[in-house]
């Protein structure tokens, strides 16, 4: 990625498991609605760059602080460590084939000696900046990057946004999902027809498209429960509830003040906004 896509990361993250969903001009317009029109187009000319299908064979041996192995995907023999694996099968989920997405993004992982040297130099020349410099460098990047909306008739504040999610069904299968809305105390998703559920299902749910930015635990589902279903063309849309006997406390915090946080900047019109995600 240049330097002037740089910081759009977490736009163009939301964006790779929507690359090839026909309803991408449309989350592409909703999340990124604060980004003047040129760089939204180098935005999804990026997005469509990271899917394009990748042979390159990637070889991390002395490379990242941990033991590689032979680790082969469609033919093509890699070299990787338990840390790339994760990853690049992550990475491979979202965009559905092995592309350039992939390649770079096991190429940055956080163990790889390049990245750790990287942050090790960015770190020591902000040491040297004057404070108020440093704060208006931050601020900078401090943009909203998912729009959010109020449900007026719920009885917990439900916002409207759509974001990457990774779900496992209760048999441990891996399905790609984007919210619609999330509360508190439940959430809608959309996903495809792939595989059908029903009301009572258990399913667990990783926020793909937030944990980077917000610190989320990569390996900690949040659990849910399907309440109710409805299907349109070829996607459905599940209606879940949280499930109290698996808290999570971190997330809950996190949810609160993520709602909270952000209510108050946005007001967007929900059947609009609906409508175009849906």
């Amino acid at each position: 990625m240049n330097q002037d896509l740089s910081q759009y990361a977490q736009i163009i993250e939301q964006l790779k498991p929507m690359v090839k969903e026909p309803e991408f001009n449309q989350v592409l317009q909703q999340v990124a609605s604060h980004v003047p029109k040129e760089k939204r187009f180098l935005i999804k000319m990026e997005v469509k760059r990271l899917a394009r299908p990748c042979m390159r064979a990637i070889d991390l041996r002395g490379q990242v602080d941990g033991e590689c192995r032979l680790y082969q995907y469609d033919g093509i023999r890699h070299y990787l460590d338990d840390v790339a694996i994760e990853v690049f099968e992550q990475q491979v989920r979202m965009f559905g084939l092995y592309c350039f997405g992939v390649y770079e993004a096991v190429l940055a992982t956080e163990n790889n000696f390049r990245v750790i040297r990287e942050k090790a130099e960015a770190r020591n020349e902000q040491d040297v900046e004057i404070p108020e410099k440093t704060n208006n460098s931050i601020s900078q990047f401090d943009v909203p990057n998912i729009n959010l909306l109020s449900y007026a008739k719920r009885n917990e504040e439900r916002m409207n946004f759509a974001v990457a999610l990774e779900v496992f069904t209760e048999t441990n299968n891996s399905l790609r999902a984007t919210s619609v809305d999330i509360s508190t105390k439940g959430m809608k998703i959309k996903l495809s027809k792939e595989q059908l559920f029903k009301p009572g299902e258990k399913i667990g749910v990783y926020f793909r498209g937030l944990e980077t930015e917000y610190s989320l635990d990569k390996k900690m589902a949040i659990k849910y429960q399907v309440v109710s279903i409805s299907r349109k063309k070829e996607f459905q849309f599940l209606q879940m509830k949280r499930l109290q006997d698996a808290p999570n406390g971190h997330f809950d915090q996190f949810i609160d003040k993520f709602i909270h946080g952000n209510k108050r900047r946005y007001k967007v019109n929900m059947d609009n906004t609906i409508d175009a995600i849906i």
